[in-house]
């Protein structure tokens, strides 16, 4: 599920440049790198003009936290509700998500990095039925692997929708369910909903 919402995000960033800012640097000189910063963010969430305040959380490649962690800029907060669990990373009200399948893009000279901020209810998620009457668990027992005692596979099955809200996939399907290339092309995607309506906003950064 992280992997097909990862390569829907990397969609983003080819797809939309009304909802995408962009001020990597791709020249040759290290220091001219240009790292997630306050500013940056703050450019960003603009786009969305006066809904720029309905945003949660802020999606990250662990590189991009690093860089954050090193400017002072994340807070880690004790969950409330119960204190033994681990600090929660914050930066300013956004919930920080840090995932390496965050995509990466690579450039002529150097890797940028897409961070996504986004609202709840970004993506659309339902639970689907299998088809074909496969039964969602299956095990499985090979009595030849073990060394004389056999092996004991439990095999899951699951059906599900997860879909960017404001979008429509378009594309045309070899198979039942896009592969990651399917939803990782542009061309599959098409804009339902105006920019403002939408619930992200990506930012492209070294």
């Amino acid at each position: 599920m992280q992997n097909r919402a990862s390569a829907i995000l990397n969609t983003f960033a080819q797809k939309s440049t009304e909802l995408l800012h962009d001020v990597a640097n791709d020249s040759t000189d290290t220091t001219a790198d240009v790292k997630l910063s306050p500013s940056i963010i703050l450019e960003a969430i603009a786009k969305q003009g006066d809904q720029q305040d309905k945003f949660d959380f802020l999606f990250v490649h662990s590189k991009v936290y690093k860089d954050l962690k090193e400017q002072d800029l994340i807070e880690m907060v004790i969950p409330s509700q119960n204190p033994a669990l681990k600090p929660v990373p914050f930066y300013g009200k956004f919930r920080v998500i840090v995932n390496d399948l965050m995509p990466t893009i690579q450039g002529s000279n150097k890797t940028k990095y897409l961070s996504v901020i986004a609202q709840r209810g970004l993506f659309a998620y339902a639970n689907k039925e299998l088809s074909g009457n496969l039964p969602p668990l299956e095990i499985y027992k090979d009595p030849r692997t073990g060394y004389g005692s056999g092996e004991t596979q439990v095999i899951s099955r699951r059906g599900f929708v997860l879909h960017p809200v404001g979008w429509s996939f378009e594309g045309t399907l070899a198979q039942p369910s896009p592969t990651f290339a399917d939803l990782q092309k542009a061309s599959n995607w098409v804009m339902k909903m105006e920019a403002k309506k939408q619930k992200y906003v990506a930012i492209i950064t070294n």
